[in-house]
């Protein structure tokens, strides 16, 4: 690309994604015939248009307000005439941003009629409220592709059109090993040293420093467990055909530091004394009893060269002592056949292999979808 067309490209971005895909060449094209061919960038009154034009299209193919709150607050389905924004609005990046903030509306009255409790609780439970946001800002895969199964398939009585999404198969999505063992190792070991000093130095008259090592004994005592299965097991991991790996969004990586921030605030408070309870012993022993087992296999799973290792595959291995199982597809939304254009949806099936059925065709589609 020229300098010029990153110039239109950038402005371009005022309107929606799907109006972009179509027609974004044929525009710049124009643009580029007006500017001449010494033109470096976009004119500023060019550019001001094209913001003002993409607006008033992301304006009138909004939903209305009570569609929009209905969908974004209680996940209803979204109406047919809006199943293309709904589809940009669950592809674009700032999905998860836009849902935490949604999110946030019913939390923030709670911390305001909270609000007025001691100084001390009040760095916890705004801790707990950014670590909430955090956690929403990252949607994992699986949970995009549900959402668009509800928002995005046509439903009965519907007509198929060309561009439409239907119910087939599709390969099945599993959180990475490795970066879902570091992030909980990171959880862990933070609690683990904060609650043990405070129940070194606040909780020995309760038996809580008693209770952190004996758990630190018994999770130590693990690890050749852990080490000796996943090492034997995992390497007998078949391929995965119909699998896609995926690690963890930036949002929910904010989302460890935000909980680990909470975790090492209230064990200060606890040894400071500021606090009326103790998570001391509950919370020390929990971490105590993970921390070196998670640590273990994470450090064994880096060292396997297979990149595709998920969590359940360690699951499998650590606590069932069996070789992961091959995945199968799962029912998801593909492109629609285009011999199924034109034909209504009878009726969708609630089975679990939720393929819908459309009047007078007995064919398949290409992803499943009958």
């Amino acid at each position: 690309m020229t300098g010029f067309d990153r110039s239109v490209a950038f402005w371009l971005r005022a309107y929606p994604r799907r109006w972009r895909a179509v027609r974004a060449a044929e525009v710049t094209a124009v643009l580029a015939d007006l500017a001449g061919p010494d033109a470096q960038r976009l004119d500023a009154r060019a550019a001001a248009g094209l913001v003002r034009g993409g607006w008033a299209t992301r304006w009138r193919e909004h939903p209305p307000l009570h569609t929009y709150l209905a969908y974004r607050f209680f996940n209803v389905a979204i109406p047919a005439r809006y199943r293309d924004w709904a589809r940009d609005d669950l592809a674009g990046p700032l999905y998860g941003v836009r849902l935490a903030l949604a999110r946030s509306a019913f939390m923030l009255p709670m911390l305001a009629l909270m609000w007025p409790v001691p100084a001390a609780f009040q760095g916890l439970l705004l801790g707990l409220l950014l670590g909430f946001l955090a956690l929403a800002t990252g949607v994992p895969p699986y949970q995009r592709r549900r959402l668009a199964r509800r928002h995005l398939s046509p439903g009965a009585g519907e007509v198929i059109t060309p561009g439409d999404l239907i119910d087939g198969l599709v390969p099945r999505y599993r959180r990475a090993a490795a970066p879902i063992l570091a992030a909980t190792t990171v959880l862990l070991t933070v609690g683990a040293a904060g609650w043990t000093v405070s129940a070194l130095l606040r909780g020995a008259r309760t038996g809580a420093f008693e209770a952190v090592v004996v758990a630190a004994l018994v999770g130590l005592a693990l690890v050749p467990l852990v080490v000796g299965r996943l090492r034997r097991i995992l390497p007998q991991a078949p391929t995965q055909p119909h699998r896609v790996v995926y690690g963890l969004t930036v949002g929910r990586w904010v989302s460890v530091a935000s909980w680990s921030a909470v975790i090492g605030v209230q064990a200060g408070l606890e040894i400071t004394g500021r606090t009326g309870f103790s998570l001391a012993g509950a919370g020390g022993s929990i971490c105590w009893l993970g921390a070196p087992g998670v640590l273990a296999a994470w450090v064994v799973v880096r060292r396997i060269p297979s990149s595709g290792i998920a969590l359940t595959d360690v699951a499998d291995a650590v606590l069932r002592r069996r070789v992961p199982t091959v995945d199968a597809p799962e029912p998801g939304l593909v492109p629609a056949d285009p011999s199924l254009v034109g034909r209504p949806v009878l009726h969708v099936d609630v089975l679990p292999a939720l393929k819908p059925r459309f009047g007078g065709h007995a064919g398949s589609s290409s992803g499943g979808a009958r």
